[in-house]
């Protein structure tokens, strides 16, 4: 049977709390870290672990959520993983599944933002958008505009993955980016930062790099807060694969001589462990060369380079492995090793928090208490539906917030019923004086007031009514105020005004909308689809505005 690791906190629950579990998807073992957040004191009282079947034997492995549903049978069957309806689950993609792509934009009004956002995403994925689940993180702003950071996997993946997750009992109730949870560990205080070396009132520049099985995310934080994220398919498994193909043996025979080295030294030891060393090292290389690539990057944009780099995940247990990249990478590179503070606290699960393979599932059941905005994928059809569970213990306090929700209704509604009241009468009282001066006596309804000036035999009733060629004049004079405009089609038709060009910027576009507005003739004047052209830099609008009822053309 597989081995379970589990260890356990014997730390006692003494208020009700709310219990977290932190579910790391790794592509080599699933491992959950429970955490009973309180008011006042919280503690981290489980981890544990199970394998996911890596299937080398086989010509065909089995899909990787397939795979992972048999590792999570054996986590909730062996190692009494709490997994009833008071448990939150909060969950990441496996690192292959998540993409991160870093997205600039020259203005930082949100809604500019994220009606940009989409055309700025197809030109980066190589698919249709909608075949992808995506959430934007503003990561900066400034003068120059907005920085983002779009997490995102697959739809029909995530779709499998929440089934599965579903059927061991673990519905997840957020599922975000994996290199995006660490910042919640500094957030919180488990980690403390770098120390910086830039201007005053600057936070430092560093990084967290987590090597695991299938892949290696890199993660790059300013004052806390994340600025840059990367993956690298070059982690644990392809380590085996370096060693299977160097010593001519299979995978299973490669996995196995893998841990029984597990250092990066090739003086000192025995040959085979030389042997086995220098394949690792050749392989890790192509990382390094990748992080170096990626660090010049940054440091090229910033100007400010990166002065240290926390390693964790699996595969940050080879011994010399801290060493090597120190030396390839020209900074200080520590094991990431989260500390109790505060509130929070270990007990005797002290060492399993400072297990790299544990970071992650710690990391996640951490960032459950963040305030912060994270990427959230359970969107749309795939989001989170829940239970009612959350209300045990509540009703008293929820209906009582209930009722003082429907106390200011009440007070809303009547306010706004006054205050119509008020309006309505003044507005009687205003077409009862205007009718008098014009029909000499008081007509109530406008209607009828209208019905009776058209049918007075005076110069009024020989008023012409408004034609195409005066809106078009009108329409004329008004947007030769405004610079930047070019209309490219205008249809007016009995009842409405449609008219469809290019303008400099959205502010243009704005003031178009403004001028008409203004226009007597013009009831409600609407904003259609609004966006940058794909050939210029202009941005192309759509119009329509409704003509008022003494303006219709017949």
């Amino acid at each position: 049977m597989a081995q379970i690791r589990w260890a356990p906190c014997c730390i006692g629950r003494r208020n009700k709390v709310a219990r977290i579990i932190g579910l790391d998807l790794g592509t080599y073992a699933v491992k959950a870290a429970v955490l009973d957040a309180g008011f006042r004191e919280s503690a981290v009282t489980h981890f544990a672990a199970a394998p996911v079947p890596q299937d080398f034997g086989s010509d065909v492995p089995r899909p990787l959520v397939e795979r992972m549903s048999e590792a999570l049978g054996l986590l909730v069957e062996h190692s009494d993983l709490p997994v009833d309806g008071d448990a939150v689950v909060f969950t990441a993609v496996p690192g292959p599944e998540a993409l991160v792509h870093r997205v600039r934009v020259p203005f930082s009004d949100r809604r500019k933002v994220l009606m940009t956002l989409p055309f700025e995403l197809e030109d980066q994925v190589p698919f249709g958008l909608d075949e992808f689940v995506w959430d934007p993180l503003l990561v900066h702003s400034d003068a120059q505009g907005s920085e983002l950071l779009v997490g995102m996997t697959r739809r029909s993946f995530l779709a499998a993955l929440l089934e599965a997750l579903q059927q061991r009992g673990l519905d997840p109730r957020s599922v975000t980016i994996p290199a995006l949870t660490w910042q919640a560990l500094y957030e919180q205080g488990l980690l403390e930062a770098a120390p910086s070396t830039g201007p005053e009132g600057s936070g430092a520049v560093e990084a967290v790099l987590d090597i695991g099985h299938g892949s290696t995310d890199l993660l790059i934080l300013e004052a806390e807060r994340p600025r840059m994220a990367r993956s690298f398919p070059i982690a644990g498994l392809a380590l085996t694969r370096a060693i299977a193909a160097e010593e001519g043996v299979d995978l299973a025979k490669a996995e196995a001589m893998k841990h029984a080295c597990s250092v990066l030294l090739t003086q000192g030891v025995d040959a085979e462990t030389a042997r086995i060393a220098g394949h690792l090292l050749r392989a890790l290389g192509a990382l390094a060369r990748g992080l170096r690539q990626s660090f010049k990057a940054w440091e090229a944009e910033t100007r400010r380079p990166i002065r240290r780099v926390s390693l964790t995940g699996g595969t940050a247990r080879l011994q010399g492995l801290e060493s090597f990249l120190a030396r390839e990478l020209g900074c200080e590179v520590v094991h990431l090793e989260p500390r109790p503070k505060g509130g929070l606290d270990f007990g005797t699960t002290a060492e399993a928090a400072s297990d790299p393979a544990n970071a992650q599932a710690l990391a996640l059941a951490v960032a459950s208490q963040s305030r912060r905005p994270r990427i959230e994928l359970r969107k749309g059809e795939l989001a989170f539906k829940g239970d009612m569970s959350f209300l045990r213990g509540n009703l008293s306090r929820l209906a009582f917030m209930a009722s003082v929700v429907l106390i200011l209704l009440g007070l809303n509604v009547f306010t706004s019923f006054h205050a119509l009241a008020v309006q309505e009468e003044q507005v009687d009282q205003a077409m009862c004086d205007l009718t008098s001066r014009i029909l000499g006596e008081c007509v109530p309804f406008a209607d009828d007031a209208i019905s009776r000036i058209r049918g007075m035999r005076s110069s009024g009733a020989s008023v012409p009514r408004v034609g195409a060629a005066e809106i078009l004049a009108a329409m004329t004079q008004r947007l030769s105020t405004v610079q930047g405009v070019e209309l490219t089609e205008l249809d007016i038709t009995k009842t409405k005004v449609r008219l469809q060009g290019e303008a400099s910027s959205f502010e243009t576009v704005a003031k178009v909308v403004d001028a008409l507005r203004g226009y007597s003739c013009f009831g409600e004047v609407n904003q259609g689809q609004t966006r940058q052209a794909r050939k210029s830099e202009k941005i192309e609008f759509n119009i329509e505005a409704t003509l008022a009822e003494e303006c219709a053309l017949k």
